[in-house]
């Protein structure tokens, strides 16, 4: 680097409009994707310099925040990267920007820049382990693989660094050169609302008999939130196995329910998919909780709902929505080369959990599991199918009967208690229930049964015998569709049609 240019090249209204994740190029391939030349005969590489520190403004640091927050890609030597948006809040009130904020080049490794703010109105001592990436020594990881590291090396240009190690390009490959070491302090002192800033190469690591980079997710420490860097081969962002429905057609859950979006499946994904439902695992025996990874490897942010997710079930070629019965309606997005984990717990009956996504009396069958994120137009899901008994429907413990001969009426605990009183008669009101002729009813499965808002059904359909024309529930009613219950509303269960209808005064 020429040092003339040092600060005027950190200035961060002029440099951040072309802050990307394409610096990272240079950092590993030079920007040109050839395989390694042999080192110099000597067998020193050319080290960079160092530029003039200096400290950013208010404006500066505003500026480098809302830019790094969109976040972007760069294709380069068969491998795609992605640096992630990178805004961290630390407990004790650090304020951490990161952005890559110059390519790397024959003279220089790629470089990344840290902002840090300390938002508290008096001098504080900060540990930096929860300051990303001002770990003692910055080591990023490709999820488990131990082997493949990538370091952000501190420059000359950090202000805390007690060692700034040396870096040396090899033919078109920048690597750390020299040991590894506590390269940051245990801690920081930043001044009242003061800005400081960290500089850091991006490198791989010594041994050069290592591969410099592979797909992954590299993390670098810093409390909760760690910063991440993305990395995919070109061309194929794709799962790396293969489903084991593989060639399974099923049809689309959505399209049943009339939206205006399509589904897109892991198991139809190929090596070109950029944005797919990654699961754990795809065949289950409850109880048991499956993970899933929503992974992004476009060139856009995904946007979607990250509370927004339903459990459906296969049943004659008809998808049944099982569960949850209302989500809220957030929303966020997953940038490129990030991710959104969420997972599933299911119980064939009964479990200790509560809470999240799970969902209780399940029984065997295939099921999908559907999230709301997906590329525009799309929402994503996998197959799962649950190794269960069928599920049997039940009446709850609490039911009462009241045998009155061709009509039984049937009332729960919380209805006995309120002594078929309330101050909401919606919420109460008793419900008659009868065998009709109607092929047009809606048809519902046990597993819908067993939904809060469809308890009404398990205080009535069990208590249909032999001679048995009627039953009443006296139950809560907060599920049923008050605008047509007056009139009265079918639903199909098992091949009879029964009209649900609230009772008359």
């Amino acid at each position: 680097m020429d040092p003339s240019n040092g600060v005027e090249r950190r200035k961060i209204l002029a440099i951040i409009g072309g802050a990307s994740s394409a610096t990272l190029t240079g950092c590993l391939n030079g920007g040109t994707g050839e395989e390694d030349d042999d080192p110099p005969e000597n067998g020193d590489g050319e080290t960079p310099e160092n530029g003039d520190e200096t400290r950013m403004t208010d404006e500066e640091l505003k500026e480098l925040t809302e830019r790094v927050r969109e976040g972007s890609v760069v294709e380069f030597g068969g491998m795609v990267v992605s640096t992630f948006p990178t805004f961290f809040r630390s407990d004790a009130r650090a304020s951490t920007t990161a952005g890559v904020i110059e390519p790397a080049t024959d003279d220089s490794p790629a470089v990344l820049m840290t902002a840090v703010r300390n938002e508290n109105d008096y001098d504080h001592r900060f540990q930096t382990r929860n300051i990303p990436p001002y770990d003692r020594r910055p080591i990023g990881r490709p999820d488990d693989r131990e082997n493949d590291p990538l370091y952000l090396v501190p420059t000359e240009n950090h202000e805390f660094a007690e060692q700034s190690p040396d870096v040396t390009r090899y033919g078109v490959r920048w690597r750390l050169d020299g040991s590894i070491d506590n390269w940051l302090p245990e801690t920081v002192e930043i001044g009242a609302e003061d800005v400081v800033y960290g500089e850091y190469f991006i490198v791989a690591h010594p041994d050069r008999a290592r591969e410099p980079i592979s797909s992954g997710s590299y993390r670098f420490s810093g409390g909760d939130r760690p910063l991440e860097i993305s990395v995919w081969e070109s061309g194929e962002p794709g799962p790396p196995e293969d489903s084991v429905f593989e060639g399974v057609d099923v049809p689309d859950p959505l399209e049943e329910r009339e939206s205006d979006r399509e589904t897109s499946w892991y198991h139809e994904a190929d090596e070109t998919t950029e944005v797919y439902l990654k699961p754990s695992r795809e065949e289950v025996e409850p109880p048991v909780e499956a993970e899933y990874e929503m992974i992004n490897r476009s060139r856009e942010p995904v946007s979607g709902n990250p509370d927004g997710w339903g459990l459906y079930k296969l049943v004659d070629g008809d998808w049944f929505h099982v569960a949850p019965d209302e989500v809220q309606l957030p929303a966020t997005s997953i940038p490129p080369g990030g991710t959104a984990e969420s997972s599933l717990t299911v119980y064939h009956r009964g479990g200790t959990r509560g809470g999240g996504r799970t969902v209780w009396n399940v029984g065997g069958g295939r099921y999908a599991y559907l999230v709301h994120f997906g590329k525009s137009g799309y929402r994503n899901a996998a197959l799962l199918d649950i190794d269960a008994p069928e599920l049997r429907l039940e009446p709850p413990e609490d039911a009462q009967v009241d045998d009155r001969g061709d009509v039984i009426e049937v009332s729960s605990g919380e209805w006995r208690e309120r002594q078929g009183r309330t101050a909401d008669e919606r919420m109460m009101r008793p419900i008659r229930v009868e065998i009709v002729e109607d092929e047009d009813g809606e048809r519902i499965i046990t597993e819908q049964t067993y939904k809060r808002r469809n308890e009404y059904m398990r205080y009535s359909l069990p208590f249909f015998e032999e001679g048995v024309e009627e039953v009443v529930a006296k139950a809560d009613a907060g599920g049923m569709r008050s605008a047509f219950m007056d009139e009265g509303t079918t639903y199909v269960y098992e091949g009879t049609a029964y009209r649900f209808r609230y009772e008359g005064e």
